[in-house]
């Protein structure tokens, strides 16, 4: 009984399609929970937005890579064009992926993921 209620809410959520956002821009990626040991990560993503101000322009540079067999850990730097055109760093992150059981323990793959972000110039975090 609980396999099919589980079944059930489970397929309503794949079957909802919901668009979330953060910051005001689209999330795009969707993360997995998986960890593998001895892994290593380079990523560098190139962001492009229209809006009516003009063209939103930011890249982002990432390195990262586990260090036991269920964590994962990876900083960026992400960089903007601003207003005059001058391109500078803008942000600096880390982020935290937690593999919490071995993959196909479960009926689902559970994992974590933390994510802390710095503003350049200015006192906040997220």
């Amino acid at each position: 009984m609980r396999f099919i209620l589980a079944w059930c809410l489970t397929s309503l959520l794949f079957m909802a399609s919901f668009n979330v956002r953060a910051d005001g821009i689209v999330v795009d990626k969707v993360y997995h929970p998986y960890v593998l040991p001895f892994e290593r990560e380079f990523e560098w993503r190139l962001i492009s937005h229209q809006t009516d101000k003009g063209n939103i322009l930011a890249q982002r540079v990432g390195l990262g890579g586990s260090f036991n067999d269920t964590m994962s850990l990876e900083g960026y730097a992400v960089g903007e064009r601003d207003d005059d055109g001058n391109f500078g760093f803008s942000a600096y992150e880390l982020e935290l992926r937690w593999q919490l059981v071995e993959q196909g323990r479960l009926w689902a793959d559970w994992g974590a993921l933390f994510e802390l972000e710095m503003q350049e110039g200015k006192d906040s975090y997220e």
